[in-house]
């Protein structure tokens, strides 16, 4: 934890541009510099010819903080980091099912059998899958009865991706009372969020190699796992009058921002994912991201992400209009080329929020 405060507080943390296979597993201490939540300087393709060819609202530039404002957010931002410190978020504050199951995903190439059999051990996980198998959006000509009807129907994987979504559901799940009051509402949108960058990053690194569509989705499911961990200590600081309301504004959005990359990393460390996943949710706000093939899944989860957020609340998210130009730039995806792609991630965007609920 003090590593975190040194990185937020002091000197930023020189970041480890080896490839990640080479890499150890990501901790806080290593996590790199995140771009700070303002527009920065136009990338290699100006944010200005998205916008054009896309539509998109340009972020405001006149939100103006104090530095009385600054310091009340850095104080906070210290005691949102001691509560989850005190609550011992971690390995135990997931269900070890749901966890198996992400880690079966995360192997790349689940076994029929292993994963039919996981599944059915929890009845309601069974069931939500089995619902969602049978949705329009997923429904053949019949009905799926068992969880080998449903892979027979839609293959290992797209079960695989289903059950992990339904399964990463706890992690953006309240769990009190108080949560459900302050900060329920703000934890569905991040589910919504994370399964529809999911399913769009996964179908983007089918037309982008050397990117993998399975870490791209499970990339995307969780590149902002770190936001749900800090939005429950906020609600609690909240809650204990330490800290003010949670809101779905640009105050909570900086204080989200600021943490959320490093918690990230850390809880996917902690539960023992791939270097990849916690290397997406460490680096994805990263300010000087290279252009290196090594990166491509990590760009394609980014992209996909900050063109949602900049639909989505563009004031909140002006770090995006930096980020979507520079991995285009990565991914050699021009405005045009993005603008005749957004209707296949819309329709993704769709199916993957249908899993969400």
């Amino acid at each position: 934890m003090r590593a975190l405060l040194r990185k937020l507080f002091g000197r930023p943390a020189v970041v480890d541009k080896a490839p990640p296979a080479q890499r150890p597993p990501l901790t806080i201490a290593k996590a790199g510099p995140q771009r700070p939540l303002a527009p920065a300087a136009e990338g290699p393709l100006a944010f200005a010819r998205f916008a054009e060819a896309l539509r998109l609202v340009p972020p405001s530039t006149s939100n103006v903080f104090s530095p009385r404002d600054l310091e009340e957010e850095d104080a906070t931002v210290k005691l949102l980091l001691a509560r989850v410190e005190k609550d011992h978020h971690g390995p135990e504050s997931f269900p070890a099912l749901s966890m198996r199951v992400l880690q079966i995903i995360a192997d790349g190439d689940p076994e029929v059998r292993e994963l039919a059999q996981l599944v059915s051990r929890d009845p309601a996980l069974c069931a939500t899958v089995l619902r969602v198998a049978n949705s329009p959006i997923y429904r053949g000509l019949g009905t799926s009865q068992t969880m080998r009807d449903a892979i027979a129907r839609l293959g290992t994987r797209e079960v695989a991706r289903v059950a992990g979504a339904v399964s990463a559901r706890s992690l953006f799940h309240p769990k009190s009372r108080s949560e459900r009051a302050s900060v329920a509402p703000l934890l569905v949108e991040l589910h919504e969020h994370a399964t529809a960058t999911a399913a769009g990053a996964a179908w983007l690194a089918m037309q982008k190699a050397p990117a993998r569509s399975d870490r791209a989705w499970l990339g995307g499911l969780l590149h902002d796992v770190g936001k749900s961990l800090a939005l429950r200590a906020l609600g609690s600081l909240s809650a204990e009058g330490k800290a003010a309301p949670v809101a779905r504004d640009l105050r909570t959005a900086r204080l989200l921002h600021r943490v959320h990359g490093s918690l990230g990393a850390e809880l996917a460390t902690r539960w023992s994912l791939p270097v990849y996943v916690a290397q997406i949710c460490g680096q994805h706000h990263d300010a000087e991201l290279p252009l290196s093939p090594e990166l491509t899944d990590l760009h394609v989860v980014r992209l996909v992400s900050s063109l949602r957020l900049l639909r989505a609340a563009p004031d909140l998210n002006a770090c995006a209009a930096s980020e979507l130009p520079q991995s285009a730039h990565a991914l050699q995806i021009d405005p045009r080329q993005l603008r005749a792609m957004e209707g296949d991630l819309q329709a993704l965007a769709i199916k993957g929020r249908a899993v969400a609920r």
